[in-house]
C-alpha cells in the first residue's frame, strides 16, 4: 500500500519514574516491608478501543479523570511500592505489575491526553486478588500512568502502549531514560503532549527503545523530538539523521537532546547541565519567525523564567542546514561560568524542519510545573510556540510549505 505522507515523530523525554509518585514534586517510593498485591481482574473504564489508528479527537472527546493527581502527601507516604515491568507495549500485550502494602491495593491505567482539561482518562482499574500481569487490550496508543492507592499513600509508573505504524501521523516518542528521574514526567513531558492532543495533531507514540531497535518506525514519518533527553541508545541519533535527510521535520522541546548527537541537525551543543542552577528569560531575537505567530513579541522582548533546567548554544556544525535562524538567544551562568543559550530553527535540504528550544523548562512551563513556579506570560507564551511548531510539522517536508508562503 503506496503512503505518501511523512509524519512528526514527537521524543518525549523525561515520562517520569517507573516508581515516583507525582504530585506538587515526585518522590522515589518507601522502600519498607509490604505483602505484595498487583494486577486484579481487569476492569475497563467505559468502553473497549480497539487496537487501530489513534483518532485523537474522538479520543479526546472521551470524559477525562481530573482526580488522577494526588497530593504530595500521598505520593511520599510510606508502605507502598509499584513496579511497572514494561516500558513499552503493543495494544493487546500484558506487562508485569508488582505492588507492595500491608493494606488493600486498587490499580488504575491513566492515559495522558487533554480530555477538555482533565489531563487524563481512566482506562481501566481493579483490585486484588494478584495476578501479576495487566492485559492492554482495548487501550489507545499513548503514554500511561499506572497509579497504585493503598490507605494513605499513592505511586505511579510510567508505560507507553506504542504503535504499529506512524505514516501520516506525530510520532510521540518517549524516554525511558529519564523515567527515573524524580519529576521528570511531569516537568519534561506531560505539557506537550497534552497540547498535541489538545489541538488535534495525528499522533502515533513509541519510546526510544522502540525506534532505535527498529528504525523503520521512522519510515515515512517526520520526527518531532521533545524533552532533555541526554542518553541516547544506541542507534538513535543515526536514524533520527537519516529519517530527516528524507524529510521528517524535528522539533526538540529540551535542552541537550542526545548529549550532541543531533548537533549536525540544530546547529546547537550543549551548554549548561539540567543540574546547573541556570534560570534566565527568553529573548526573542528573530520577531518574524512563523513559531511567534498570534503572539506579540519583537526584538529583544523577555519572557521571564523561560530559560532553566540546563540549556543549549548556539554552535558551528558539520553539515549545516540551508536554513539557520537563531529565534531566541541569551546569556546564562551555568555556576562560576557564563555561557550563551539559542533556540534555533533550521531547514535542511530535504526540506524538513529542525527546531531546537534550547532550554529544560520548555515543558513544565507550559503545564507551569517547573520548580520556583511559571510566570502566566511564560506559560500562554510556550503553549502558543509549541501549538504553532506542532501544526507547521505534522506536514511532510515543511520547510517547502512554509517557504512557499514567505515564511
Amino acid at each position: 500500500m503506496p503512503r505518501a505522507r511523512l509524519t512528526a515523530v514527537l521524543l518525549l523525554a523525561g515520562l517520569g519514574a517507573v516508581t515516583a509518585g507525582i504530585g506538587a514534586a515526585a518522590t522515589q517510593p518507601d522502600d519498607g516491608s509490604a505483602a505484595a498485591a498487583a494486577t486484579p481482574s481487569s476492569t475497563p473504564v467505559a468502553s473497549s478501543v480497539p487496537a487501530q489508528p489513534l483518532d485523537v479527537a474522538a479520543e479526546n472527546a472521551r470524559p477525562g479523570f481530573a482526580g488522577w493527581r494526588v497530593p504530595a502527601a500521598r505520593t511520599s507516604a510510606a508502605g507502598l511500592r509499584l513496579t511497572v515491568a514494561a516500558t513499552s507495549v503493543a495494544p493487546g500485550e500484558g506487562f508485569a505489575v508488582t505492588a507492595a502494602s500491608e493494606q488493600p491495593v486498587t490499580l488504575s491505567a491513566l492515559r495522558i491526553g487533554w480530555y477538555g482539561g482533565a489531563g487524563a482518562r481512566e482506562v481501566w482499574r481493579g483490585t486484588s486478588p494478584p495476578s501479576g500481569r495487566i492485559d492492554t487490550t482495548g487501550w489507545p496508543a499513548g503514554t500511561y500512568l499506572i497509579r497504585a492507592d493503598s490507605g494513605p499513600a499513592t505511586r505511579y509508573g510510567t508505560l507507553a502502549v506504542r504503535s504499529a505504524d506512524a505514516r501520516g501521523r506525530v510520532l510521540v516518542m518517549s524516554s525511558p531514560a529519564t523515567w527515573r528521574t524524580p519529576g521528570g514526567f511531569l516537568r519534561g513531558e506531560l505539557g506537550v503532549v497534552q497540547v498535541a492532543e489538545r489541538y488535534g495533531a495525528p499522533l502515533a507514540y513509541a519510546t526510544e527503545a522502540d525506534v532505535a531497535a527498529h528504525p523503520a518506525l521512522l519510515k515515512g514519518a517526520a520526527a518531532v523530538v521533545t524533552g532533555s533527553s541526554r542518553d541516547w541508545p544506541a542507534g538513535l541519533a543515526a536514524a533520527v539523521r537519516a529519517a530527516a535527510r528524507t524529510g521528517t521535520n524535528l522539533a526538540f522541546f529540551g535542552a541537550g537532546t542526545g548529549d550532541g548527537a543531533t548537533t549536525r541537525l540544530t546547529g546547537q551543543s550543549p551548554a549548561c547541565r539540567p543540574t546547573s542552577s541556570v534560570r534566565a528569560d527568553w529573548v526573542v531575537r528573530d520577531a518574524g519567525w512563523w513559531g511567534y505567530q498570534g503572539l506579540t513579541v519583537y526584538p529583544g522582548l523577555l519572557v521571564p523564567g523561560l530559560v532553566a533546567g540546563g540549556s543549549d548554544r548556539a554552535a558551528i556544525a558539520a553539515g549545516s542546514a540551508r536554513q539557520r535562524t537563531t529565534v531566541a538567544g541569551t546569556w546564562v551562568g551555568c555556576g562560576a561560568q557564563a555561557s550563551t543559550q539559542a533556540a534555533t530553527y533550521s531547514v535542511l535540504g530535504s526540506g524538513a524542519v529542525v527546531f531546537s528550544a534550547g532550554t529544560g523548562a520548555w515543558a513544565c512551563t507550559v503545564n507551569r510545573t517547573c520548580s520556583g513556579g511559571v510566570p502566566a506570560q511564560a506559560q500562554r507564551f510556550a503553549v502558543r510556540v509549541t501549538k504553532n511548531v506542532l501544526s507547521a510539522v505534522a506536514t511532510p517536508k515543511a520547510g517547502r510549505k512554509l517557504a512557499e508562503a514567505g515564511q
